[in-house]
């Protein structure tokens, strides 16, 4: 008797949580509401996925000096053409908020990207050519802090590669850049830091310095970031952007040399490095929030050089390479350059918050893995109205707003 009444005991006392929980139930009380919990969100930057294709016209190589006129003649006509896809997600945002009205928002975000580019330089004076890839990730930061300030810190190891023949060729690489933003007033911004970086054919660490002129959601400013681009961009709606730019592009690249057809020394891979300067006219279009595409074309200027270990038994000051090739197209080939964004996800309300803008287009212009795939600001929604700005005082609510509602 006295095991029976500890059975019941125990049983009224597990199932106690389920009785009360029926018992307030508000499904159970007519004319009570329930609510339905809100999914807190704490990034302002979303993740994206992207991919752009770039090709140009069939033009002569032309030797730089003279000593690279017998491989020139090996090499002849030359044409690019170029794919690249990129990845970018947030891994932890924090935001602390300052002053008595919540105005100065501080925000940390730490990012993780990955990207690949397939590249394919084709020689005319080639029997086969070669298709060279790169492969990497990265973590970045950002900082912004003061309502004036963002620092951007980017590390990206990444490897190249030569899918020629199944050969082995990877060799690893590491970029690096470092961005400090000040932003004057919302329509002005200066920029200063250093890069390591691959992109203009060598190894090469220089200063990097830039100017952003009106605002990033106005109808028309103009932004620079050497040693990257130069852009002017009209927008004459909040959904269509029309910008002329130059942009550095290119690489540093691992290229099989198993056929002694490029070098008539001992290295089995050599390194190949592109530098071009792409000058063009851009149209992009945002369907919305979560994607937009662009197409653009112009006039670009390409130069070629060769390096091989061999070669370069002591190398120049800050790693930088001695090429055994140097040549450039004869003229300015015609480019075509398209691709495409999409964002998913919610984020945390960034409207009238110039600072997060510079912080959204300083992500957006130095891309994954030392490339130079620019997705453009699709994530700076138009021009704001006061009351969209004066969201951003309310943090108790800001959680439950996204970026999406505003378009």
């Amino acid at each position: 008797m006295h095991d029976m009444k500890r059975i019941c005991f125990f049983l009224c006392l597990a199932f106690s949580p389920l009785l009360l929980k029926a018992g307030t139930d508000s499904t159970s009380q007519p004319g009570s509401l329930r609510l339905k919990p809100q999914r807190v969100v704490r990034n302002y930057i979303r993740p994206s996925l992207s991919f752009s294709a770039f090709g140009t016209a069939v033009q002569p190589l032309v030797p730089v000096r003279r000593f690279s006129q017998s491989i020139n003649d090996t090499l002849q006509d030359y044409r690019l053409g170029e794919q690249q896809l990129a990845f970018i997600t947030p891994l932890y945002t924090h935001t602390r908020f300052g002053r008595k009205d919540s105005t100065d928002v501080n925000t940390f975000h730490l990012l993780f990207t990955a990207g690949v580019v397939r590249i394919a330089p084709q020689f005319s004076g080639l029997e086969h050519q070669h298709v060279l890839s790169r492969t990497g990730v990265s973590l970045r930061m950002l900082y912004t802090f003061g309502s004036k300030f963002v620092v951007f810190y980017d590390a990206s190891p990444f490897v190249v590669s030569d899918l020629y023949r199944g050969q082995r060729t990877q060799q690893s690489r590491f970029a690096t850049t470092a961005v400090f933003n000040w932003m004057v007033h919302p329509g002005f911004s200066l920029r200063a830091g250093f890069t390591r970086t691959f992109r203009l054919g060598n190894s090469l660490v220089l200063p990097t310095f830039g100017v952003r002129l009106g605002r990033l959601d106005g109808k028309l400013y103009f932004t620079a970031q050497y040693p990257r681009f130069a852009q002017l961009v009209f927008q004459p709606t909040p959904k269509l952007s029309i910008s002329a730019y130059t942009r550095a592009h290119g690489g540093l690249f691992a290229i099989s040399n198993s056929d002694s057809a490029l070098y008539a020394g001992s290295d089995r891979t050599l390194q190949l490095g592109i530098a071009g300067l792409a000058n063009g006219l851009r149209i992009e279009y945002r369907t919305g929030s979560n994607f937009s595409f662009f197409l653009s074309g112009g006039y670009n200027r390409n130069r070629v050089l060769m390096f091989s270990k061999s070669f370069n038994n002591s190398p120049r000051v800050l790693g930088q390479l001695r090429p055994f090739y140097n040549g450039r197209v004869s003229e300015n080939a015609f480019f075509v350059n398209f691709g495409f964004t999409v964002r998913f996800g919610k984020a945390k309300t960034s409207a009238g918050n110039y600072l997060m803008y510079d912080a959204f287009e300083l992500n957006n212009s130095v891309d994954v893995a030392d490339g130079s795939n620019m997705p453009g600001n699709g994530d700076i929604p138009g021009r704001s109205t006061k009351a969209d700005a004066a969201k951003i005082q309310y943090h108790d609510v800001q959680d439950l707003i996204s970026d999406s509602d505003l378009y």
